[in-house]
């Protein structure tokens, strides 16, 4: 893309090398410098042939100097341009007045060097230098290194004054008035030398010069770029806040604090000075034919240094490689040799155990007295362990008798009690979580069995090891089941029923905290209207249609919406007039739920069943339509496959058949066909279909058009019969679909259970958030231009 020169905002260096001006240069050909990291030497002249320049981003292997030149210390380009200075002639030790005033007219340090006022500025840069206690000026001194960037930096802040905002001057002018003298203190005591603010006096406004980029954006944002001047002491002190507010959203929260918000320290000055003494240099300073070859050479030395790091570093991890392979071959072939050796020595003992083991068998004596003493050993050793061993037994027969006893007799107390009163236990998954559920009456009294239902709910948790308690008074467990049941006035016996009590246990929700369950009683029920007819795993798809393209079929719409998805556990609830879904995630314990009318479903199912016919009905005229233009070629003498042939004639025919029954039964039934002009014969389907254009499209209101038949019989689909109800079931289930949303003021994508029929109404409400969010912004932007071009002003430099 060419950009025209006047929008070109790169700097002169970079329009300088991308232009080819910049020519590589071999600086370090038998170049002693050299780099050490990880104990691997390597030389500049060997880094500097992986340095060369490449034009191809996608081709940059290796570090580029071009990275590294805005990375230039400022201190070393005012070294290398003092070095530079002294070089002119006459050679000097230091820098003379003559050079410096030479130095800032041919390379115009500050635009407009013509006048007479912008040479003043420069020469009482330099004569700053040699300012004297008496307040008197050494005309005969000499820059040093650190006296000319003191210099330079003072030319760079009258050349890129900071800005001061005069309406925000006039308003905090008051404030000003009351605690002037505080407020000083306050941001001037400990942060900076007073001679160092003394000397740095930064006039905004001056004439010539652009301000700093920053300084830059912040005016254009309010429209006023400062064209009178100001105190200097103030200019200072706005500088201080600029860089106290840029260093602060540096900083972590802890180290920021209320008392922190406009306190400027030195570090932050002098980051500024060098910044602004950076922008100088690498303006004008830089292109000078001598400083531009040394601050290449610079950026060549910090693009060597950091690729010196990277090549060290591989040849480091290579070498490390190459240790841990050779030793594990040494340790190999180490573990060879000390196998072999100890089989030697396992051979050569065990021939000379051999030996020593004939000559001791020789001898039956020793023979004999080691067999007897090995018997007699056993058997003492027998009788004493046996002997202990059956006391031992007996006692702990009799301990554990007297404890089986006793434990048994509490158990079974313990029994009875928890028998009398449990009326209801079970053991089931709640949230993905095994819970042992078990409802015990809160007094089992014969005395109060038919007074008081009042009922403890024991849930225990194996996972967690914990049981969790809920009682309900009388008057709950009665109120609980009358809403289960439907009606009021419940007896003892169906109270305690257990069908009835499964209604109370339904209510305990299972809530992961912290990685662990905790269970909940909820006070309000959760049953659906109906009855639970099917429960069954489906991988249900999340997404909607015209996210990737047109979508034109249910085809399109099931391959468009199945993309990504979660398993969930599907439930259905069945009534005379609804069926409800209940679709559970076990990954999150999330529950959604959609419901469909019965009417809606009769409608819904004939129409998917019209569009399928009218689009075979559709495909058959279009290959009937491609018979016959088959025939057609063959009939003018272009020649055709004969199985091509026998194929369209087969078609043609079984159409005219189908044409011909449709026209019979229409003159059957009384209807009239319309006559056909004189001259011309009845156009058929398939050649209305070829004139009209094979891609027409076709919408759901056509396609009921034409499968309308009037006092045709109707007839009900198989999926509406009630012994189908597990097929219409699957059906539905199959065309579940999962919708995200996000709420406003929320992060997180929420999900929404829907059948497939409301996937369109979902992308008809995306487009038109779209299209509000697109007329928003264009509104916002109208408005932004309208804020700025009220408070835009011009002035004129005076």
């Amino acid at each position: 893309k060419l950009i025209p020169r006047a929008l070109d905002l790169r700097p002169e260096w970079r329009r300088a090398f991308d232009e080819g001006r910049v020519v590589p240069v071999r600086d370090f050909i038998n170049s002693p410098m050299s780099l050490n990291h990880f104990r691997v030497p390597l030389t500049y002249e060997h880094i500097e042939t992986l340095v060369v320049d490449v034009r191809s981003r996608n081709a940059q292997i290796h570090e580029q100097r071009l990275h590294y030149f805005e990375d230039i210390d400022p201190n070393h380009l005012v070294d290398q341009l003092h070095s530079m200075l002294c070089s002119w002639y006459p050679q000097t030790e230091n820098v003379d007045s003559q050079k410096w005033s030479k130095f800032a007219k041919d390379y115009e340090l500050i635009p407009g060097m013509q006048d007479p006022m912008r040479v003043a500025q420069v020469d009482l840069a330099m004569r700053r230098q040699f300012k004297k206690k008496d307040g008197t000026f050494d005309r005969g001194g000499k820059m040093t290194r650190a006296q000319l960037r003191q210099a330079l930096t003072e030319v760079a802040f009258t050349k890129f004054p900071v800005f001061v905002d005069p309406d925000k001057e006039k308003l905090e002018k008051q404030q000003r008035e009351e605690a002037a003298e505080a407020s000083r203190l306050k941001n001037l005591a400990g942060r900076v030398d007073h001679e160092t603010l003394r000397k740095h006096e930064i006039v905004v406004g001056g004439r010539g010069g652009s301000l700093l980029d920053r300084f830059k954006e912040s005016a254009a944002m309010t429209g006023k770029l400062g064209a009178r001047e100001a105190a200097p002491e103030q200019n200072i002190i706005a500088a201080f806040k600029f860089v106290g507010r840029e260093n602060k959203a540096l900083r972590t929260p802890s180290e920021s604090s209320e008392e922190e918000e406009n306190e400027v320290t030195a570090e932050d000055w002098e980051w500024f000075k060098m910044d602004t003494l950076k922008h100088l240099l690498f303006e004008k300073t830089v292109m000078i034919p001598e400083m531009n070859k040394r601050a290449w050479r610079e950026a060549k030395i910090l693009a060597i240094k950091e690729e010196g790091l990277r090549q060290c570093a591989s040849i480091r991890v290579q070498a490390r490689h190459r240790m841990r392979w050779y030793r594990a071959l040494y340790l190999c072939k180490l573990g060879a040799v000390v196998c072999i050796q100890a089989y030697g020595r396992r051979y050569m003992y065990h021939r000379f155990y051999l030996v020593r083991r004939r000559q001791m068998d020789l001898s039956q004596l020793y023979r004999y007295r080691i067999l007897s003493s090995y018997r007699l050993q056993s058997w003492l050793r027998y009788t004493q362990i046996s002997r202990e061993y059956k006391v031992r037994v007996a006692e702990e027969r009799r301990d554990k008798r007297e404890r089986a006893i006793a434990r048994r007799k509490e158990q079974h107390e313990r029994r009875l009690t928890r028998d009398r009163a449990t009326v209801f236990r079970r053991t089931k998954r709640m949230a993905g979580v095994m819970v042992c559920l078990r409802i015990e009456r809160l007094d089992p009294s014969r005395m109060n069995a038919c007074i008081d239902y009042g009922m403890k709910l024991k849930v225990f948790v194996p996972q967690s090891q914990k049981t969790y308690t809920f009682i309900l008074d009388d008057l709950e467990v009665r109120l609980a089941i009358e809403g289960h049941v439907g009606r009021d006035g419940l007896s003892g016996a169906e109270i305690l029923d257990p069908d009835n009590i499964m209604a109370i246990a339904d209510r305990l929700l299972v809530r992961v905290i912290n990685g662990k369950p905790v269970v909940i009683f909820s006070r309000r029920g959760r049953a659906e209207r109906g009855k639970q007819v099917h429960k069954v795993g489906k991988f249900i798809g999340i997404g909607a249609p015209g996210e990737d393209g047109e979508v034109k079929d249910s085809e399109d719409l099931e391959k468009a919406a199945v993309k990504k998805g979660t398993q969930y556990v599907v439930t259905c609830f069945h009534s005379d007039d609804e069926i409800v879904f209940h679709a559970y995630n076990n990954r999150n314990c999330e529950t959604l739920r959609t419901s469909i009318t019965t009417r809606f479903i009769k409608a819904w199912i004939e129409q998917d069943e019209e569009r399928k016919q009218a689009k075979e009905r559709s495909e058959f005229l279009k290959r009937v339509a491609d018979a016959r233009k088959t025939l057609r070629l063959h009939a003018t003498g272009i020649e055709q496959d004969e199985d091509d042939l026998r194929e369209a004639q087969k078609l043609v025919d079984q159409h005219n058949l189908e044409q011909k029954k449709e026209d019979q039964e229409a003159i059957a039934e009384g209807e009239a066909l319309p006559a056909p002009a004189p001259g011309t014969s009845r156009p058929s389907t398939v050649d209305a279909v070829a004139d009209e254009g094979v891609g027409r499209a076709r919408t759901d209101e056509s396609i009921k058009r034409e499968g309308a038949v009037p006092g045709a019989p109707r007839l009900v689909h198989p999926l509406l019969m009630k012994e189908n109800l597990l097929l219409l079931l699957q059906w539905l289930i199959d065309r579940l679909r999962i919708v995200e949303y996000r709420r406003a003021g929320e992060d997180r994508e929420r999900h929404r259970l829907i059948l497939e029929y409301e996937l369109e109404e979902v992308a008809v409400e995306k487009a038109a958030m779209s299209l509000q969010g697109l007329w928003k912004m264009m509104q916002s932007i109208k408005r932004i231009r309208l804020m700025l071009c009220a408070n835009w002003e011009k002035r004129w430099d005076r």
